[in-house]
C-alpha cells in the first residue's frame, strides 16, 4: 500500500499557492477597471444535426436571449453569431418539426465558442410538444433511457474539488461514490471500480490514469485533458447493448473538434499539471488539437523548490486529435493519448522508519491510438469503422527495510517486483439505419486481439501461507469478439422503447455470453416522465486473475442483472429533479475454491495494492446491490447553479464460505451538496465562488486481530497484519465528511482571457480515515488518515 498524494508541508504549500493565486488576482483586478468601458466580444458558431442520422438542419433558429442575438443555420447546418458579449450565457435552438434544445455556454475573449449540437425530430409533425424535451439535460446517446446523466465539460472545470478530473467530477452524480482523497475510483451503486467502462472517442480503454493499477480503472491523476472534451454521458445501470463487458457503469467521453478558422492557444497551471494546448485549421473544415501536460510538482522539484513531500509524482501526457472532412459524405478522425508516470516513495529517509517499512518505486505507461471513418450512405444510413491500439505498462518495486533500535536502516531487500504489459488491437464496425422518425436500428461488431506479458513475483515468503514465494508469469495473446443489435422505437412523442442484445466470446476462457437489454420511457405529463430499465450484463475478469493460477483460465463472466425504475420532473429548462430505485442481482463472481473464506473479486480495485490473486478461484460468488437515489440539479442561469444528490444503498456479497457479508463498498449512504455563484463586477471581470460538501457512511473493513498479528510477526512475517476473517467486513470506519471550496477570477482582455483560481479541499481539515495497518513495534492497530486541508491554485490563459 502506498499513496501518491503524500503528507504535505502545509505552510510551504499554502505560501506557494497563495503567491500564484494572489499574483493572478492582482493582475486581473488591475485590468478590470481599464477594460470596463470596452465592449469585449467573441464569436459563437457551430453546426446543428439530427440525433439519429447526423443530417444537417437548414433554417434552424439559434438565439442567445441574455444578449438578444441570434442567427439561422445554412444548408450545411452551420450558424455563426458575431460580437457576443463575454460571460456565461444560454444558447437556444428551435427548428420546425424538431424538439427545442438549450445549451449553457461560457463566452471568453480568448477562444471562439465552437458547438456541435444534435436535435431530435418530432414524431407528430406540426404539433408543439407538451413536455420540456431534449433540453440541456438530454443524453448524448438517445438509447440511454434510464440511469444516464449528461455533463457539460465546463462542469469539470467549475466544480469545487474536481481537480479538473472527469472522474472526480462524476463522483458528484447520484449512484457514484468517491470518498478516497488519494484516488479517483468511481464506485457505481456498490459495484467495484473494476466494473466501470471507460470509452474515449468510441475506443474502450482499460485505465486512463497515471499511476494506474493493473486490472483496475482508477488512479490518483487522470491522463485525459478536460480542455479537449465535449459534452459526454455517464451511465450507471441497464445501459444499452452497444456497451459490453462491464457490469456497473459507462463513462462515454467524447472529444471536441478543433477550430477550423483560426489558431487558438491555452496555457494552464494547476493541480493536474503545467499544460499547453494549441488548435487550429488544416484546410477546409478540417482541424487539429494538440495538448501536452507535465506534473507541476516535478517542475517545482527541478527548480529546487522543496515542498516537503515523501516522493515527487512525475508524469507527462500528450493528446492529439485531428478531423478531416474528405467529402460531404466522409469524415476521418484520429485520436491519440499517451501518458507516462513514475514515483519513488522512500520511507528509509524518514526519521520514524522501522523494520517492516518499504521503499516503493511505481511507474505506468499508457498509449491509445485510434482512427474512425464515418461514411453517410444516405440520409437514413450511416456507418462508422474504428481501428485502435491500446497498451499499458505497469512497473512496481518494493524494497523491504530492516532497522536497528535507533531507526537506522541496516538492510534493504527486494521484496516484490512487477513488470507487466497489456495491449490490444481492435477493429469495430457500427451501422445505423433510421428509415423514419419512429425507428432507429443499429448494429455493431468488434474484434479484439489482446496480448499480454505478465510478470510479478515476491522474493521472500513474508506473507505466503504455503511457504513458497509468490510468482506470476504469463505471456501470449487471445481473441475477444463483441457484437450488438439495437432497436429504438418511438411510436409517439410520449413513448420511447429501446431493446437490444449484446453478445461476446472470449477465447481465453472459451466462454460465450448473450445479454438482452430493454428500457422504456413514458412522458406522463408536462415535464414529467417515468422510465424503466432491465439488462443482463456480463464482464470478463482482469488478465492477472486468469493467470494468477493455472486453474483460473476457465473462469466464467461475472453476471449482473439490473432492474431500474425512475421518475423525472423537468421543473423548468434549467432545473431537473430525478428519483430512481434499482436492484442488481450478481452471480458467477470469482471466489477462492480451496478454502472457505470471505474473498470475492467484487471487493477489489479501489487501492494501490493490485487485484491479482495466486489462489485457485471458482465462479461461485454471489452479490447484490440495491438502493434509491435523488437528484436535484440546476444548470447555470441567473449567475448561479446547484446540484444535490443523495443515495441510500446497500452492497452485499458471499465468498466461498457462502455467508452474506457487507461489502467493501457498502457505505450505506452518501449526500453531495454542490453549488456556485458567478459575481459579475464589470463587462470583462467576474469572480465565481463554488463549494461542495460530501457526507457518507463509513466503509466496511475486516478488523485486524492484534494478538494473532503479534504471533504472526514474531514468526518472521514482520509488518503483515493478521485479519479477523471470522468477522469479515464486520467493522466500519467513521462517517466521511469533507468540504471543498473554490474561488475563480476571470478577466477578458481584448483577444486574451485570463483565469486564476484557488481551491481548498477539506477546508474544515476533517480527519477522515483512509485505512488501518498493524504497528509491529507497539503491537497495535494504526489508523492512516486521508488528506487534511489541501490547498492549491493555478491559472489559465486563453488566446
Amino acid at each position: 500500500m502506498f499513496t501518491i498524494l503524500p503528507q504535505i508541508n502545509l505552510s510551504k504549500k499554502i505560501r506557494i499557492n497563495l503567491i500564484v493565486f494572489l499574483g493572478t488576482a492582482v493582475i486581473l483586478s488591475t485590468n478590470a477597471n481599464a477594460q470596463d468601458s470596452v465592449r469585449v466580444t467573441q464569436t459563437v458558431k457551430g453546426v446543428i444535426r439530427t440525433v439519429d442520422n447526423q443530417q444537417p438542419i437548414f433554417g434552424a433558429s439559434v438565439y442567445i436571449p441574455e444578449v438578444k442575438l441570434g442567427a439561422k443555420t445554412n444548408a450545411n447546418g452551420e450558424f455563426r453569431i458575431e460580437k457576443v458579449p463575454v460571460g456565461r450565457l444560454t444558447l437556444k435552438v428551435h427548428a420546425n418539426g424538431y424538439e427545442q434544445i438549450s445549451e449553457d455556454i461560457l463566452v471568453t475573449s480568448g477562444k471562439q465558442v465552437n458547438l456541435e449540437l444534435e436535435i431530435r425530430e418530432k414524431v407528430v409533425k406540426g404539433e408543439d410538444i407538451s413536455i420540456i424535451a431534449n433540453d440541456a439535460f438530454a443524453r448524448i446517446n438517445e438509447t440511454a433511457l434510464s440511469s444516464a446523466t449528461t455533463f457539460n465539460v465546463d462542469d469539470v472545470k467549475r466544480f469545487a474539488g474536481s481537480r479538473e478530473d472527469p472522474a472526480k467530477m462524476a463522483q458528484n452524480f447520484a449512484g457514484a461514490v468517491g470518498i478516497n482523497d488519494q484516488r479517483n475510483d468511481i464506485i457505481i451503486r456498490g459495484g467495484s471500480p473494476l466494473e466501470l467502462l471507460w470509452r474515449f472517442d468510441g475506443i474502450d480503454i482499460p485505465n486512463p490514469n497515471h499511476f494506474a493499477t493493473q486490472g483496475a480503472t482508477g488512479g490518483p491523476v487522470n491522463a485525459i485533458n478536460v480542455n479537449l472534451l465535449s459534452n459526454s454521458d455517464f451511465l450507471t445501470g441497464a445501459f444499452p447493448a452497444e456497451y459490453a463487458d462491464k457490469n456497473s457503469g459507462v463513462f462515454d467521453l467524447r472529444t471536441r473538434k478543433g477550430n477550423t478558422e483560426r489558431f487558438e492557444f491555452v496555457g494552464q497551471m494547476g493541480f493536474a499539471g503545467l499544460e499547453g494546448l494549441i488548435e487550429g485549421p488544416l484546410g477546409g473544415n478540417s482541424s487539429f488539437i494538440v495538448s501536452y501536460r507535465k506534473s507541476t510538482l516535478e517542475i517545482f522539484d527541478a527548480l529546487g523548490i522543496s515542498l516537503g513531500f515523501a516522493g515527487i509524482p512525475k508524469y507527462d501526457d500528450l493528446t492529439l486529435k485531428a478531423n478531416f472532412e474528405l467529402s460531404p459524405s466522409d469524415e476521418l478522425s484520429f485520436t491519440s493519448l499517451f501518458g507516462t508516470s513514475n514515483i519513488r516513495l522512500e520511507q528509509s529517509k524518514e526519521d520514524s522508519v522501522q523494520t517492516g517499512d518499504d521503499d516503493i518505486t511505481n511507474g505506468t505507461d499508457l498509449a491509445v491510438v485510434g482512427s474512425t471513418w464515418k461514411h453517410i450512405f444516405s440520409p437514413q444510413t450511416i456507418s462508422q469503422l474504428t481501428m485502435s491500439w491500446v497498451a499499458s505498462r505497469f512497473n512496481t518495486e518494493v524494497d523491504s527495510l530492516t532497522t536497528d533500535n535507533f531507526n537506522h536502516v541496516t538492510a534493504s531487500t527486494l521484496f516484490y517486483k512487477a513488470n507487466s504489459t497489456e495491449a490490444s488491437y481492435s477493429g469495430k464496425f457500427r451501422l445505423l439505419h433510421s428509415p423514419n422518425v419512429s425507428n432507429t436500428f443499429s448494429a455493431g461488431i468488434e474484434a479484439r486481439f489482446p496480448s499480454y506479458n505478465i510478470n510479478e513475483y515476491r522474493t521472500t515468503v513474508r506473507d505466503e501461507a504455503d511457504g513458497k514465494p509468490y510468482s506470476l508469469r504469463a505471456d501470449g495473446s487471445s481473441f475477444h469478439a463483441l457484437s450488438f443489435v439495437n432497436w429504438l422505437y418511438r411510436p409517439s412523442d410520449d413513448w420511447t422503447f429501446n431493446t437490444g442484445v449484446a453478445a461476446q466470446y472470449l477465447d481465453l476462457s472459451k466462454k460465450t455470453s448473450i445479454e438482452p437489454r430493454f428500457s422504456a420511457k413514458w412522458n406522463a405529463a408536462e415535464g414529467q416522465s417515468l422510465n424503466f430499465g432491465f439488462g443482463i450484463h456480463r464482464e470478463s475478469q482482469p488478465l492477472v486473475i486468469y493467470f494468477g493460477n493455472p486453474l483460473n483460465h476457465g473462469l466464467d463472466f461475472t453476471q449482473s442483472i439490473h432492474y431500474i425504475v425512475g421518475y423525472e420532473n423537468r421543473i423548468s429548462n434549467d432545473v431537473l429533479m430525478k428519483l430512481e430505485a434499482y436492484y442488481k442481482d450478481i452471480s458467477h463472481a470469482p471466489v477462492e475454491s480451496e478454502s472457505l473464506n470471505s474473498y470475492s473479486l467484487l471487493n477489489a480495485g479501489a487501492n494501490f495494492g493490485g487485484v491479482s490473486n495466486s489462489a485457485a478461484l471458482v465462479s461461485n460468488g454471489l452479490g447484490k446491490s440495491y438502493g434509491v437515489e435523488f437528484t436535484m440539479l440546476k444548470h447555470f442561469s441567473n449567475n448561479y447553479y446547484f446540484t444535490t444528490t443523495a443515495s441510500l444503498f446497500r452492497q452485499r456479497f458471499t465468498g466461498s464460505d457462502g455467508v452474506w457479508h457487507d461489502g467493501a463498498f457498502d457505505n450505506k449512504f452518501i449526500l453531495n451538496l454542490l453549488g456556485g455563484y458567478n459575481w459579475v463586477l464589470s463587462r470583462t471581470f467576474s469572480i465565481e465562488f463554488s463549494a461542495k460538501y460530501t457526507i457518507a457512511g463509513g466503509s466496511a473493513y475486516t478488523p485486524i486481530d492484534t494478538i494473532k498479528s503479534a504471533l504472526y510477526n514474531a514468526a518472521g512475517q514482520f509488518g503483515i497484519p493478521y485479519l479477523d476473517e471470522a468477522n469479515a467486513f464486520g467493522a466500519r470506519n467513521p462517517i466521511y465528511s469533507k468540504l471543498d471550496t473554490k474561488i475563480e477570477f476571470r478577466q477578458n482582455l481584448g483577444s486574451v482571457s485570463i483565469i486564476g483560481f484557488f481551491t481548498a479541499e477539506n477546508t474544515l481539515n476533517n480527519k477522515n480515515v483512509l485505512l488501518h495497518t498493524y504497528d509491529p513495534r507497539n503491537h497495535s492497530v494504526k489508523t492512516i488518515y486521508q488528506l487534511g486541508l489541501f490547498p492549491y491554485g493555478g491559472f489559465r490563459v486563453e488566446f
